[in-house]
């Protein structure tokens, strides 16, 4: 059925804006081909709306303007929530690879000592060797942190002190069980040397102060091991600290994991020539 004029007119707008019906817009164009009168004003809608041009042209002009400036308004914020998400992505990857947490003394399984045979080879001595500590989790790459200090002024007696950070990062990779592995027989064990010349280097900052292992104690000069949930009081224990501060935060805030038996006490250790060997 032919549309009558009046009705065209109406759909014109939106048929210049292909916005109406299939069959709307077959009926219109139908109607266009033998209706001069309804071409020209389908025609004067292409034209930019001025005095006088149909009212029906005027508000098919507001409706493009106003949609134009929606897709914009739209685009503006698709661009922002992708900035939002690739800015917060980058910041929390840095605050991840960044920020550390303390591993706890809970992720200590167990520490035993062995004696090293190649050591004792060497050496001729049984007691020199190595304290094999077992964690749970592993964090890699972070490292279980170590250091000695002597107890008392004349260093016959050594504690060995352990903590262990992590990043955010490597704390939720190990904790999922993802990620490095530390290389070895078992990634699970950090092998800890107690003999006195492993530890020469550190050992070095109290020369001159009489507080090098005794000679006699050149083998398992490690009296008790002690490890730090805290890694901010472990970092700030050192040789300059009191000994009696030294005993009163490891009472605190340490856990012994480890002490020497009777049977690695210095009896029947190192003496005389051990500079000497190759």
């Amino acid at each position: 059925m032919k549309l009558p004029c009046a009705l065209v007119r109406d759909l014109l707008p939106l048929y210049h804006d292909q916005v109406c019906a299939p069959e709307s817009c077959d009926a219109v164009e139908e109607h266009l081909k033998d209706c001069e009168a309804c071409q020209g004003v389908y025609h004067a809608l292409g034209d930019a709306p001025g005095e006088g041009a149909p009212a029906c042209s005027l508000e098919a002009a507001a409706l493009r303007q106003v949609k134009k400036k929606m897709r914009l308004r739209y685009v503006f914020i698709a661009v922002c929530v992708l900035l939002l998400c690739v800015g917060g992505g980058a910041g929390l990857g840095m605050w991840m690879n960044t920020a550390t947490v303390d591993i706890p003394v809970e992720n200590i399984e167990s520490a035993r000592f062995e004696k090293d045979t190649a050591v004792k080879q060497v050496a001729s001595t049984e007691v020199w060797g190595a304290l094999k500590v077992r964690v749970k989790t592993n964090y890699p790459p972070s490292v279980l942190e170590m250091k000695v200090l002597p107890m008392d002024r004349k260093g016959n007696k050594w504690v060995m002190l352990m903590a262990q950070r992590a990043t955010v990062w490597d704390f939720v990779k190990g904790s999922l069980g993802i990620g490095p592995k530390y290389q070895g027989e078992d990634s699970h064990v950090r092998t800890i040397f107690m003999d006195w010349f492993a530890w020469a280097d550190q050992l070095a900052e109290f020369a001159g102060r009489g507080q090098y292992p005794p000679e006699e104690a050149m083998g398992c000069f490690i009296s008790e091991v002690y490890y730090l949930s805290d890694y901010d009081v472990y970092s700030g224990l050192d040789g300059n600290v009191p000994r009696d501060d030294v005993r009163a935060i490891l009472k605190e805030e340490g856990v012994r994991i480890w002490e020497r038996p009777e049977s690695l006490e210095p009896s029947s250790l190192i003496k005389g020539d051990l500079f000497d060997q190759e």
